[in-house]
């Protein structure tokens, strides 16, 4: 029936736009997976130095001294925020999955009438 067709067609079209959603956020947590690890290399190499040392800041085209202690807490900082993202993002990610899988088991149900 046409009723049955509709109702089909609208749950591909919820499937496939929560899949999207799900891409998306993978997407978005690699980036953040990323940036963690590139902020985890600059702390461990700003451990390294003596205390001091000269710690230069890239801002735009140009080369800026900063205090050692300020970087380190700055990426300190950096590496929660990003941690607390990469929490959210895994939160959503696991909502999502699952309302994914109940559309897929309601697909299923449609698609055995």
């Amino acid at each position: 029936s046409d009723a049955v067709r509709k109702s089909y067609v609208d749950e591909i079209q919820a499937f496939q736009a929560t899949e999207k959603e799900i891409t998306k956020m993978f997407n978005l947590r690699q980036n953040f997976a990323t940036k963690l690890h590139e902020n985890q290399m600059v702390y461990d190499e700003l451990k390294l130095l003596r205390p001091d040392s000269e710690v230069y800041k890239l801002i735009g085209p140009v080369l800026v001294l900063s205090d050692l202690a300020e970087s380190k807490l700055n990426t300190e900082k950096r590496m929660e925020f990003i941690n607390g993202e990469l929490k959210r993002l895994d939160g959503r990610i696991g909502d999502l999955e699952k309302e994914r899988d109940e559309k897929r088991v309601r697909l299923e149900g449609l698609e055995s009438k």
